[in-house]
């Protein structure tokens, strides 16, 4: 504690003993009773008639005296706790410590077409409630993020050389509505930490209608002089939430992903060890992902550098599948009005890929839909082809049917080429010339095989036509391996 602290806490004990000694009020005499056996006090109202009071009324006489004189007691002491209180927060945030005084939870509900959020004034942060067009493998309301403190999202300001959390600040704003749906194309909600006159910590949130993302906007005014240094941090923390009947599977596709310069690149989603990364360079998106669902962070002026972290749960946790977190440091640049502005996207949403797409970022990255040339056949026939059936048929096991049948007619050529060259070749080794090699050669199985060789390319009989078709229809198998299991379209069917 410093000197100021101390001098103010001393003052204020001062103070307190001077009251209670020249101001206090004196508490009221109690009636003395000077029969013996103290059971009754006579009162003489006038000559002729008076009144017995029994002992009871003497004794709440007196207690109503010690309430009066305890009451005095506790407002004293509810002073000197509340003075310490604010000399504590004082020594602990400095400046801010005007944001911790109110210490009330005050909660907005948002309801958008696909989302329900929770805004509160702690923190200034948001919470998504649940996907209204999803839920969990038990028929319960989906969350992408679980509740404080499973998960959290803060900035940590330098002040006064301690760290500052915001997420100990109690926000402003306009609290007075307890549920708002966007009925609207969009809606901003402003939340505000006034530090001083004219100098604050802003939050914006714009929520739509039909949308999966939000408009994040920071807002920092005059806080040159306040912040000692130039950059705040963000954090972001997620125990991300079993929302799969199969735990183990979900685990294996939850992991960060992140755009670094041009390439997508992720975090190993198999390992059974926490997995720590930091990147530096431009970093244009972070994405927290999970088998079927993410919830991404897509900043304006892309990361200068980045701290990753994946920690595994073990296979006894039942609830939560893995800790993802991440944190940056983001440098504050003020314009000459002394405001600094930082604007994010947040998208909480389905590991769709057309809606993932349309954000023109390479978010549909993330969903593994194989690697070579797999991807390709994923991404240009199976995927357009499973789109355009899910528009006509709707029922997906008819088009799972339809879509099988149809690469089977796409490899019909080769099936049929294979087919063909199967029976020549069973036509070929029953001829008597094969028979006469195969007796001529029986001792030496390299002659052998070279003499079959040159009867089969005198026949116009390819050894190898039969396994070639096959080799090519192989891709397209496997492509379909790697889009059942990341198909949101077939999730839970």
């Amino acid at each position: 504690m410093d000197r100021q602290s101390t001098i103010g806490i001393l003052l204020i004990v001062l103070l307190v003993l001077i009251w209670s000694v020249f101001f206090a009020p004196e508490p009221k005499k109690k009636p003395q009773n000077n029969s013996k056996d103290s059971t009754i006090t006579t009162v003489e109202t006038n000559k002729k008639d008076s009144v017995e009071v029994p002992q009871e009324t003497e004794i709440k006489t007196g207690t109503e005296v010690v309430q009066n004189n305890d009451s005095v007691a506790t407002g004293t002491d509810s002073l000197i706790i509340d003075s310490l209180k604010a000399l504590e927060l004082e020594n602990k945030y400095g400046k801010f410590a005007r944001l911790l005084l109110d210490s009330t939870d005050k909660t907005i509900r948002i309801k958008t077409g696909k989302l329900d959020f929770l805004v509160h004034s702690k923190g200034g942060f948001i919470e998504p409630l649940y996907l209204r067009d999803f839920k969990t493998y038990e028929g319960g309301p989906l969350p992408i993020l679980p509740p404080f403190p499973k998960s959290y999202f803060n900035l940590i300001l330098a002040h006064e050389g301690k760290f500052i959390n915001t997420s100990d600040f109690y926000f402003q704003g306009n609290f007075d509505k307890k549920e708002i749906s966007v009925n609207e194309d969009s809606i901003t909600i402003t939340l505000k930490a006034p530090v001083e006159d004219d100098k604050y910590l802003a939050f914006h949130y714009t929520f739509y209608k039909d949308k999966y993302d939000v408009k994040f906007n920071i807002e920092l005014k005059n806080l040159q002089q306040i912040l000692n240094n130039p950059f705040y941090e963000i954090n972001q923390y997620i125990d991300v939430p079993r929302t799969e009947k199969d735990a183990k599977m979900m685990r294996r596709y939850t992991t960060i992903f992140y755009k670094y310069s041009d390439d997508v690149e992720n975090i190993s989603a198999t390992s059974n060890d926490p997995e720590k990364e930091t990147v530096q360079g431009n970093i244009y998106w972070i994405c927290l992902k999970s088998q079927f669902f993410n919830y991404t962070i897509v900043p304006e002026i892309p990361f200068e550098s980045a701290t990753l972290e994946v920690i595994p749960h073990d296979d006894d946790e039942k609830d939560y599948v893995k800790k993802l977190q991440y944190s940056s440091q983001i440098p504050i640049k003020y314009d000459n009005s002394g405001v600094a502005k930082h604007n994010y996207m947040l998208y909480f949403g389905p590991n769709d890929y057309y809606i993932l797409a349309s954000y023109g970022i390479d978010l549909e990255d993330i969903i593994n839909l194989g690697w070579g040339p797999m991807k390709w056949i994923n991404r240009y026939i199976i995927l357009p082809l499973f789109k355009f059936l899910e528009d006509i048929v709707g029922n997906y096991g008819i088009i799972i049917f339809i879509l099988a049948l149809f690469i089977k007619l796409i490899v019909s050529p080769l099936t049929f080429k294979t087919y063909i060259g199967q029976a020549k070749m069973q036509v070929a080794n029953k001829l008597p010339e094969m028979k006469a090699i195969e007796e001529k050669y029986k001792n030496d199985p390299q002659q052998l095989q070279l003499a079959k060789f040159q009867l089969h390319k005198q026949l116009g009989v390819n050894m190898f036509s039969g396994c070639l078709p096959q080799l090519i229809q192989l891709p397209v198998l496997i492509a379909m391996f790697y889009f059942f299991p990341a198909s949101i379209e077939l999730r839970q069917q």
